[in-house]
């Protein structure tokens, strides 16, 4: 049976022709983006360790960054509203890329503009019937903060696999169900946190609409604005250093089994990686038998995997009758020897000697799990069935294929 994945954008006439609300926040403005091309440009900030450049003036106010490709770069500022949009030809965007970076004859193609809104909704339902929404058709962001790419990336991964297994007969028609259940209160959260980065760049002047104050900057009067802005550059981490809520998610559902424990929880910028039920597998290096490198996140490319430690052959028999792949480590694969003398762990000194990474705490407790009679979960022993590795497992598999 077809499924349509409607992944047609921010207006999506799929997300509209079913009738499907939005929970939409306010509105802050409106963008124009100018790609263009400078080989100029590019030279002249061959040496520069900044990717983007924050322009506050009374002329213009925008930033500047480029893309990494081609001398290809792009110029963000605010459409002024008393504006039609005839007055953004050539000629008007190449003198607003000259005027940002300060040079009048500055060699400037101009390649394409874009209109935005600084606005975010999450659509109220992801999935009907066979129609399940994705990408920027179900929940769009402002860029401060990198989320709406990497939750889109996000979102399909978790749709796709589930998709596969349903069309294939794997699993029943109800595990698509938990992609809303998942995904959407991360995209909620995801939200919340771009609306307040957005909020926060009205102290450096950006989205400011103060335009005698903006007039006056470079002034000896100008010094209040200069302060406010300045004081509020700190405030901006939480835009750029973002690997906590980007990786540190947890996903509940009915596919999920909570194990009893309580979760690592991750800041907006640091990430605290964790094998808790639901949460993005973390990363470490590991070596096979022939010494050959993966990563533990690429470990269930091809499909579930149960991971056990060294006293886990118990549940060699019921993985092998589910059919699913089992991986011992410390024997299958062994985590990487890393010379801390060359990478030291952040914040400490440097110990003497290589030595080998141990998985993080939550994932070798679940690892080392066989030695209490369980794998994947910390001993429970007043559950029922937790003692039964094959009926344990039967259950887990069961619980996410239905």
């Amino acid at each position: 049976m077809a499924h349509v994945v409607a992944a047609d954008g921010t207006r999506s006439p799929v997300r509209r022709t079913l009738g499907i609300t939005e929970d939409a926040g306010p509105v802050f403005g409106e963008s124009v983006n100018v790609c263009f091309r400078s080989a100029a440009l590019t030279r002249s900030m061959a040496d520069s360790p900044h990717m983007t450049h924050w322009v506050v003036d009374a002329e213009l106010s925008g930033a500047v960054y480029i893309t990494g490709r081609d001398d290809r770069w792009i110029l963000n500022v605010e459409r002024d509203p008393a504006l039609p949009d005839s007055a953004y030809d050539d000629a008007r965007r190449v003198d607003m890329v000259r005027r940002a970076v300060g040079d009048p004859d500055l060699d400037v193609e101009v390649l394409t503009t874009l209109r935005w809104l600084h606005e975010s909704a999450v659509a109220d339902t992801w999935r009907v019937g066979r129609v399940l929404l994705a990408g920027d058709a179900v929940r769009r962001f402002p860029p401060h903060g990198g989320f709406g790419m990497n939750s889109g990336i996000q979102d399909t991964h978790n749709l796709v696999w589930k998709l596969v297994r349903v069309l294939r007969g794997d699993a029943s028609d109800g595990l698509l169900d938990t992609y809303e259940q998942e995904r959407k209160p991360v995209a909620v959260h995801n939200r919340d946190q771009v609306m307040l980065n957005t909020e926060r760049l009205a102290e450096t002047g950006w989205l400011a609409d103060a335009a005698e104050e903006i007039a006056g900057i470079e002034l000896p009067e100008g010094e209040a604005i200069r302060r406010r802005i300045r004081d509020g550059v700190p405030a901006q981490r939480e835009q750029f250093w973002t690997s906590g809520q980007q990786f540190g998610y947890l996903c509940t559902s009915s596919a999920v089994i909570a194990d009893g424990t309580a979760p690592e929880v991750s800041t907006v910028s640091d990430y605290r990686p964790t094998g808790h039920p639901g949460a993005r597998a973390p990363h470490l290096w590991l070596r096979d038998r022939q010494d050959r490198r993966c990563s533990t996140v690429d470990l269930p490319a091809a499909g579930f995997v149960l991971l056990t430690g060294a006293e886990g052959e118990p549940w060699r028999e019921p993985a092998d009758r589910l059919g699913i792949r089992r991986v011992v480590i410390g024997r299958d694969l062994v985590p990487e020897r890393v010379d801390l003398h060359r990478h030291p762990p952040r914040g400490d000194r440097p110990e003497p000697g290589p030595r080998a990474r141990r998985l993080p705490r939550a994932v070798r407790h679940r690892a080392e799990g066989s030695r209490s009679g369980q794998a994947g979960w910390p001993h429970h022993p007043a559950q029922p069935g937790w003692g039964d590795r094959t009926r344990t497992l039967v259950d887990a598999w069961n619980r996410v294929r239905r």
